[in-house]
């Protein structure tokens, strides 16, 4: 089996794909949600907020059978309508920050059971669990996993001769995000894109790791079942250049009762500490590290003797967690501690700044950006990165293709 496969996808009618597609759920503020829960008949939303319909939240198996009639409805109503023939996609993403241009097809989990396709994020039993019920019950899937690839030349500037071609959608929604979507069916294309990523040796999950394998669960069982699309899982694949990789700033509450002075002497065991004066606050290398406390930045940077031996030693968040976040914070559990929160902004010393001046935080941390060789080389070595290390763009919307297995 080829890396990527073509498929039958379901996708919005053009009339109303800018008002079909979503964000990630958790990305919705709750005002946001019940105003476009209630103003907006067409959000993907109403599929995956069954019980809004009752004013009852639904969770568990209930919602996921209400979710699978909701998505019938909505292709009953024509809101979704399924393609005649299989096909890949070529798909553009354009917005003031980020430019991104990628292929929508079917990865074959065999792939990702022998390997090929390698994480670098460590899943929740619980979490996969979930989600392999709901694929199980609704048989549908909504959300690409982001795949990046090394770039390759030649792969980019065929997808560029594509991209001349009339898209089959082509919409903005209302954050400010360019969509184009195009069909390909043309075997001979579809075959020479395929050709084309089967010279790559290995594939990497950006997005998606839950997903992914929930999705090899439903693999496992369709030997038996007899669903052989359960097979594939619906991928974006991107080539290195066309993703951006950033991080996320960490706040904690408290600095575990000890004073600024006693914090900051125990900073010094690890890092050169040096409060900043000048403007430039972002980190400029992987060994340094932008701190916000009590009314003033302060650059953090690592000492030579530490870390060295560790297989993570240039990691920023490995660091970070390793030097400061446990063996002074005391924080056990990156995952579940409430001590600790993640956020990712664009500006993010500048929200850190806000959030520990309004008193909601004691102290932040930001990183430089983990590159994609260092992913590359954490998957390659079977490790795994710490929580939160990676914020990872385009996130794809919600729907744009539906995946029927």
């Amino acid at each position: 089996m080829f890396l990527i496969n073509p498929f039958r996808a379901v996708i919005p009618v053009p009339d109303k794909v800018a008002h079909v597609v979503t964000r990630d759920l958790r990305s919705y503020s709750p005002e946001e949600l019940q105003a476009i829960l209630k103003y907006n008949p067409y959000s993907f939303l109403q599929v995956i907020n069954p019980g809004h319909r009752y004013n009852k939240e639904v969770t568990g198996e209930d919602r996921n059978i209400l979710v699978r009639n909701r998505y019938l409805e909505f292709v009953q109503e024509k809101v979704l309508v399924k393609d005649d023939q299989q096909a890949l996609f070529l798909y553009q993403l354009d917005h003031d920050t980020l430019s991104c241009m990628g292929l929508l097809g079917n990865l074959h989990l065999s792939h990702y059971e022998k390997s090929r396709v390698k994480p670098h994020e460590k899943t929740l039993k619980a979490r996969v669990e979930i989600f392999q019920d709901y694929l199980r019950t609704t048989r549908i899937q909504t959300d690409p996993v982001l795949l990046v690839h090394d770039d390759d030349s030649t792969l980019q500037e065929y997808l560029e001769k594509l991209r001349a071609n009339e898209p089959c959608l082509n919409f903005t929604t209302p954050d400010k995000q360019k969509h184009r979507l195009w069909r390909i069916t043309d075997q001979t294309a579809i075959e020479r894109i395929s050709n084309y990523l089967e010279k790559m040796n290995t594939i990497y999950i950006a997005d998606g790791h839950h997903r992914i394998s929930s999705s090899a669960k439903m693999y496992k069982e369709s030997t038996q079942d007899g669903h052989q699309d359960s097979a594939y899982v619906m991928s974006l694949f991107a080539a290195a250049s066309q993703v951006r990789i950033s991080g996320f700033t960490r706040l904690v509450h408290d600095l575990n009762g000890l004073s600024k002075a006693d914090f900051l002497i125990a900073l010094d065991r690890f890092f050169i500490v040096e409060e900043k004066v000048s403007q430039h606050l972002e980190p400029t290398n992987p060994l340094e590290f932008t701190m916000y406390l009590d009314g003033g930045f302060y650059s953090l940077t690592l000492r030579d003797q530490f870390l060295k031996d560790h297989p993570l030693k240039d990691l920023p968040p490995n660091i970070l967690q390793r030097t400061v976040l446990k063996p002074i914070l005391n924080i056990k559990s990156m995952r579940r501690s409430k001590r600790i929160t993640y956020i990712h902004s664009l500006n993010g010393e500048l929200k850190m700044k806000n959030l520990i001046d309004e008193g909601l935080y004691e102290v932040g941390f930001t990183h430089f950006p983990v590159s994609f060789e260092q992913l590359k080389a954490v998957a390659d070595k079977g490790l795994r990165m710490p929580p939160k290390s990676t914020y990872i763009e385009p996130k794809l919307k919600s729907a744009l293709t539906v995946f029927e297995f």
